[in-house]
């Protein structure tokens, strides 16, 4: 029996092996950016929502240290602005100082400290307003006696990501409102390095005394 071989052109297959290397080298160099874009926004993502969680839970350990204590000091409380408006809470001035601050709350509110989430470090800035002390709702307390401490206060938290860290300690001076602009990779790199991922402002007041209600009352009117 006769058997007929069609028999490949001399070098046709390895043209067609270069030919396919080609191709997938093309689509590999068309997909890799967004590739890359995708698991840097997912990783950008992840380090917001984690700094989020830090702010949140600032607050909360303000919130239960007024509710939980009968007596607490100023020193306990984040380091007041020497204001009492909003306006200047979210104007206070980024952190400049955060390698003398070990702990939260720090001596002053210009300072921050660095804090470790799930093995990456933020770094987290609270600060308040003078607010309302407890003298200024009940004439019962001394003025400047131990138990005149602010009882409602604006709060304020901001949290940083590891790359403002890194560009601080490299000269770079952080900013204090979070960033209205995030197109594009650079530009949400540039960002992240000197903006913070989160803030929260809120308002703050011992909630178990008896005038609770009128040192809201007074907060909301400064």
């Amino acid at each position: 029996m006769l058997q007929f071989i069609k028999k490949h052109p001399k070098g046709s297959i390895l043209i067609e092996a270069i030919a396919a290397l080609t191709i997938l080298a093309i689509i590999t160099a068309i997909s890799a950016p967004a590739i890359l874009i995708a698991l840097l926004t997912r990783v950008e993502s992840k380090r917001i929502s984690q700094a989020r969680q830090l702010a949140q839970q600032q607050v909360d350990s303000i919130q239960q240290l007024l509710a939980n204590s009968e007596s607490y000091s100023s020193s306990s409380l984040p380091p007041s602005i020497g204001s009492t408006s909003t306006s200047n809470l979210v104007s206070a001035a980024a952190p400049s100082d955060i390698s003398n601050c070990i702990s939260i709350p720090c001596s002053t509110s210009a300072q921050a400290a660095i804090v470790p989430l799930n093995n990456t470090n933020f770094l987290i800035q609270t600060f308040r307003t003078t607010g309302v002390s407890r003298n200024a709702i009940d004439s019962t307390i001394s003025s400047g006696s131990s138990l005149d401490v602010p009882v409602a206060f604006r709060l304020g938290v901001r949290v940083y990501g590891p790359r403002a860290i890194t560009y601080f300690q490299k000269g770079g001076a952080l900013q204090s409102a979070e960033s209205s602009s995030s197109t594009g990779l650079q530009s949400s790199q540039v960002n992240e390095a000197q903006y913070p991922l989160a803030t929260l402002y809120v308002n703050v007041v011992k909630s178990n005394l008896s005038k609770s209600q009128a040192a809201y009352t007074q907060l909301l009117t400064q």
